[in-house]
C-alpha cells in the first residue's frame, strides 16, 4: 500500500483517487467501476453477435437479432436437444436392465412369501408374482422422453421462442453519412441513438421514436399507423430494449444478468436429482445447456407421474378378487353367497362406525372377529382380498356420491342465483357473499367453486340482460321509425324540438308504454337516422329527376342535330354558311322551338358547332384539291370556269374522296379570293398614289419662303425637282395637278386633309356591314345608303365651318408675311 507522502499530490488529505489506487494495488476490498459506453450494446446490433444486423428481426419481447445468427442458434439448440434426449434414453435403458436383474433375483423370495401368506399353489403364486413384477416394471419404465414437446428458449429471456415469432425490422436510413447515427425515425426524421426511446410498429415493420407513439398515435381515439394508415392495437406496438450485453443489461444495471433459458414455472434440478449420466455431463456445461437439461428432466418427470397415476388407477380396478372357480371344494353358488354375506357384514360395520375406509385389514379384524359372519370364509387371505376390494369399491362409490352432491349443489345454487331478484349488474362477489352468507344453498358449495359459479352466472345474466335490452331497443327503434314514417308533417327541415311536439299528439306513441320509457338519446338517434334516410331518398329522387331531364335534353339536342344533317343533305348548309341565311327555315321547325325550352346549348351554338365540323371536313378536302392542282401546275384565276377545275381534279384518283359540293365551294372561294386580290392590288396602288400626293403637297408646304396664290410652277420646279417626294410622283401632269390643287387650297384657306376622317368612317361602315348579317340585303342597303348620306352631309357642314374659321386666320397670317417681307427688303 502506497503512502500519501509519496503520491504525486499537494493536498493535505487522503483523496478518493489515492484511496482507489491503493485499494487496487492491495487487492483487498470491493472495487467499484462505472462501465463505459463500449460495454453497452447499440440498439441496432444483434443480441447474440453484438454486431450490426444485416437482416434485423425482433422477438415478441423486443430484442433485436440478426436473422442468420438466430437460424444458426435454432439449429444448434435443436441438435443439442436431440443429443440430450438420446443420452437420456440410453441411460433409462441401462437402468431398466439393472432393475430387471434385481427383480429376477427377488422373485424367488416373493414366491415363497406369497405361498406362505395366501396358501395358493405354487403355479398360482408364480402367476400372481409375475403379474406384480410386470406392473412394477411398467410403472417404473413406461415413461418416455417427449422430445417433440421440448422447445427452444430465447437466449436472452429464457422464454420459449419459435422462428416464426421473429418479425422483420425495417430501419430508415439517415440521409447524412454518419457512422454512429445510421438510422432515423421515418415520421419525425429524428436520429435514433442508444439513448433514444424507440418503438416497433408491427403493421409497417418500422422503428419510430416513442414520441410518435405518445403524441401522434395514442393521442387519437382510433390508433392508426402514421406510415400506411392501418389500424393499430396495443399489442402491435413493441418498445425496443436499449443497451444490454454479456456484462451489462442496461445503462443503469452494472452487474451481469443471470440468463435463465428454462421457463420460470418449471423448477430446475440439481446434479444430484439428474440421472447419473446427465449429472456427469452437466459438469462444464453452460447455463443454457444446464437449463435445457433441467427442462428435459422435468418433462420426463411429469410424464412418469402421469403414467404412474394411470397405472395406479388401473391396478386398483384390476385388484385380484375372489374367484370361486379356483376353489374346488366349495360350489360356485355357495361361494358367491358367502362373499355377499361377508360384504354385507362389512357394510353394516361401516354404517355403525366400527370400521372406516382408512383402516387397514389388521385394524379392521379387531372389530370384525366377534361377528359370526366373519367365519363364513375360512381363508384369511381371501377375507383380506374381499375387504380391500370392498373398501376400494366403497371409496369410489362415495366419491361418485360426493361428486353428484356437489354437482347438484352447484345446479341448485345456479338456479337460485338466476331467479334471485337482487342479482343485478352492479352486484359484486364480495357484496353477494355478505348477502347470501346464511343461505344453505350458498354454503353448500365450496368457496372456490362458489366464486367461479357466481361469476359465470353473473356473466350469463348480464348477457341475457344485454340481449333483452338489445331486443327491446330494436323493437322500439322499429316502432318509432314506423310512427315517423306515418307522420306527414315531418320533413327534411323539421327539428327535434318540433318532432317531439308532434310525437306527443300521436296515439300510437302515447299508448305504447315501452316507447314512453325509451331513453331520449335513443329516440333522438332514431329521429336523426330517419331524417338522414329521408335526405338520402330525397337526393336519390332528385338525382333520378336530373338524369331523366338530362336524357330528355340530350334527345332534343340529338333531334335538332338530325334536323341540321337533313339540311346539309339538302344542300342548304355547307361550310362557312351563316346563321342569317337559314334563320327563317330553322326557326319554322318545331325542333328549334323544343331547343329553346331547355337549358344548356342554344340552337345557334349547335348550328355553329355543326358548321365548324363541316369547315374542318372542307379544310381536309381543300388540302387534297390544293395538292392536286399543285401537282398539275394549275391555278384558279378570275376567268377560270368550274368545268376546267372539275377536269383538272377528275384526272387524279383522289377526287373520289372529295364531295362535289366541297369542290364547288372551293372553286367559288378561290375565284372570290382572286377577285379580292385584284381589288387589293388596285387599292394598294391607289394608296401609293395618294401617299405620293400627300408627300408632294407636304413638300410644297415646307418650302421657305412659302408658296402664295401668285406662285408659278416654273418658279417652284427648280426648288423641288431634286427631292425624293418630287421623283416619287409618276408624271409631270400629276405634279402640275397636285401643284394647282395646293394653290386652290391656299386660296380657300384650308391646308389640312380630310382623308383620315373619311378613312375612319369607311372602317366603321365596314364593321357595321359585318355586324348586321342577320338583316336582309335590301334593308341593309337602304340603311347603309341613308347612313352614308347623313355622314356626307355632316362632313360637308363641318368642313364649311372649319374653312370659315381657317380663312380668317390664313388671311391674317398672309398679310403679316407680306408685311414682314417688305420690311426686310426695305432694310436691305
Amino acid at each position: 500500500m502506497t503512502r500519501h507522502g509519496k503520491n504525486n499530490t499537494a493536498s493535505s488529505f487522503y483523496s478518493a483517487a489515492e484511496r482507489a489506487k491503493d485499494a487496487k494495488a492491495s487487492g483487498f476490498g470491493t472495487l467499484h467501476a462505472r462501465l463505459t459506453a463500449d460495454s453497452i450494446k447499440d440498439f441496432d446490433c444483434c443480441s447474440l453477435t453484438l454486431q450490426p444486423c444485416r437482416h434485423p428481426v425482433i422477438s415478441p419481447e423486443s430484442h433485436i437479432f440478426d436473422r442468420e445468427a438466430m437460424i444458426e442458434y435454432f439449429l444448434a439448440q435443436k441438435k443439442k436437444i436431440n443429443k440430450l434426449t438420446k443420452s437420456w434414453e440410453r441411460q433409462m435403458e441401462l437402468e431398466g436392465e439393472a432393475m430387471k436383474k434385481q427383480e429376477e433375483e427377488k422373485q424367488v423370495e416373493r414366491v415363497k412369501r406369497l405361498e406362505a401368506a395366501t396358501g395358493l399353489p405354487a403355479q398360482e403364486s408364480l402367476r400372481v408374482a409375475e403379474t406384480s413384477r410386470k406392473r412394477a416394471i411398467n410403472d417404473r419404465f413406461s415413461s418416455e422422453v417427449a422430445a417433440k414437446n421440448q422447445k427452444v428458449m430465447c437466449p436472452i429471456t429464457g422464454n420459449p421462442l419459435k422462428i416464426k415469432d421473429l418479425m422483420e425490422v425495417k430501419f430508415t436510413e439517415a440521409p447524412d453519412d454518419d457512422a454512429k447515427n445510421r438510422y432515423m425515425c421515418p415520421v419525425t426524421h429524428d436520429l435514433l441513438t442508444n439513448t433514444t426511446k424507440c418503438a416497433y410498429l408491427k403493421t409497417s415493420k418500422t422503428v419510430v421514436t416513442w414520441d410518435v407513439v405518445e403524441k401522434l398515435i395514442k393521442s387519437e381515439a382510433n390508433w392508426v399507423d402514421p406510415l400506411n394508415g392501418k389500424p393499430l392495437k396495443e399489442s402491435d406496438i413493441i418498445e425496443l430494449k436499449r443497451g444490454g450485453t454479456g456484462l451489462c443489461g442496461s445503462p443503469a444495471q452494472v452487474q451481469p444478468p443471470v440468463h435463465q433459458t428454462a421457463a420460470p414455472e418449471v423448477p430446475q434440478k440439481n446434479d444430484a436429482q439428474l440421472p447419473p449420466q446427465q449429472a456427469g455431463d452437466s459438469i462444464g456445461m453452460s447455463e443454457i445447456e444446464r437449463a435445457m437439461l433441467a427442462t428435459l428432466s422435468e418433462l420426463d418427470g411429469s410424464k412418469q407421474s402421469a403414467k404412474k397415476e394411470k397405472k395406479d388407477k388401473k391396478k386398483k380396478e384390476q385388484r385380484p378378487s375372489i374367484d370361486p372357480e379356483n376353489v374346488d371344494d366349495v360350489p360356485k353358488e355357495m361361494r358367491k353367497r358367502q362373499v355377499e354375506v361377508f360384504r354385507e357384514m362389512l357394510r353394516l360395520r361401516y354404517e355403525e362406525g366400527k370400521i372406516t375406509l382408512n383402516d387397514s385389514w389388521e385394524h379392521a379384524v379387531k372389530f370384525l372377529g366377534s361377528d359370526p359372519r366373519f367365519r363364513v370364509i375360512q381363508k384369511a387371505a381371501e377375507k383380506k382380498q374381499i375387504f380391500y376390494a370392498w373398501r376400494e369399491q366403497q371409496i369410489e362409490q362415495e366419491r361418485e356420491e360426493c361428486r353428484a352432491q356437489k354437482l347438484k349443489a352447484k345446479r341448485d345454487l345456479e338456479q337460485w342465483l338466476r331467479e334471485h331478484p337482487r342479482l343485478k349488474k352492479t352486484l359484486r362477489y364480495q357484496r353477494a357473499a355478505q348477502l347470501f352468507a346464511d343461505e344453505p344453498l350458498w354454503l353448500a358449495v365450496p368457496l372456490d367453486d362458489r366464486r367461479d359459479l357466481f361469476l359465470d352466472v353473473s356473466h350469463d345474466v348480464l348477457k341475457e340482460l344485454a340481449k333483452t335490452e338489445a331486443r327491446l331497443k330494436k323493437r322500439n327503434v322499429e316502432a318509432l321509425t314506423n310512427i315517423f314514417q306515418n307522420m306527414s308533417k315531418i320533413g327534411l327541415r323539421t327539428t327535434w324540438a318540433d318532432a317531439q311536439k308532434l310525437l306527443v299528439k300521436q296515439k300510437a306513441f302515447i299508448n305504447d308504454t315501452e316507447l314512453l320509457n325509451m331513453e331520449k338519446m335513443d329516440a333522438f338517434d332514431v329521429f336523426q337516422d330517419f331524417i338522414q334516410e329521408a335526405e338520402i331518398q330525397h337526393n336519390l329522387a332528385k338525382a333520378q329527376g336530373k338524369r331523366v331531364m338530362y336524357r330528355h335534353d340530350r334527345r332534343v339536342r340529338d333531334e335538332f342535330r338530325a334536323f341540321l344533317v337533313e339540311l346539309q343533305q339538302q344542300g342548304k348548309i355547307q361550310a362557312f354558311t351563316r346563321w342569317s341565311s337559314l334563320a327563317p327555315i330553322i326557326c319554322s321547325d318545331p325542333r328549334f322551338a323544343a331547343m329553346l325550352l331547355q337549358p344548356g346549348s342554344t340552337p345557334l351554338d349547335m348550328f355553329k358547332i355543326f358548321v365548324k365540323e363541316l369547315e374542318d371536313l372542307f379544310v381536309a378536302d381543300a388540302r387534297i384539291v390544293r395538292e392536286i392542282l399543285k401537282e398539275g401546275n394549275h391555278e384558279i384565276k378570275v376567268d377560270t370556269t368550274y368545268d376546267e377545275v372539275l377536269e383538272w381534279v377528275q384526272a387524279d384518283e383522289r377526287q373520289r374522296l372529295i364531295p362535289s359540293n366541297h369542290l364547288r365551294l372551293y372553286y367559288t372561294r378561290k375565284v372570290e379570293g382572286a377577285a379580292q386580290r385584284i381589288k387589293d392590288r388596285e387599292r394598294e396602288q391607289q394608296r401609293v398614289v395618294k401617299r405620293n400626293r400627300d408627300h408632294f403637297r407636304d413638300l410644297l408646304g415646307s418650302l421657305d419662303p412659302p408658296l402664295t396664290v401668285e406662285s408659278q410652277w416654273a418658279d417652284v420646279l427648280p426648288r423641288i425637282e431634286a427631292s425624293e417626294d418630287y421623283q416619287a410622283v409618276e408624271s409631270d401632269e400629276l405634279r402640275e395637278q397636285y401643284f394647282a390643287e395646293f394653290l386652290r387650297q391656299i386660296a380657300d384657306g384650308c391646308l389640312h386633309s380630310h382623308e383620315g376622317r373619311k378613312k375612319k368612317k369607311e372602317k366603321k361602315r365596314r364593321s357595321d356591314r359585318h355586324s348586321s348579317d342577320s338583316e336582309d340585303d335590301d334593308e341593309k342597303g337602304k340603311k347603309h345608303k341613308k347612313r352614308r348620306d347623313d355622314d356626307d352631309e355632316r362632313d360637308e357642314k363641318r368642313r364649311k365651318r372649319k374653312s370659315q374659321r381657317h380663312s380668317g386666320s390664313r388671311s391674317r397670317s398672309a398679310d403679316d408675311h407680306h408685311r414682314s417681307s417688305r420690311k426686310k427688303r426695305s432694310s436691305d
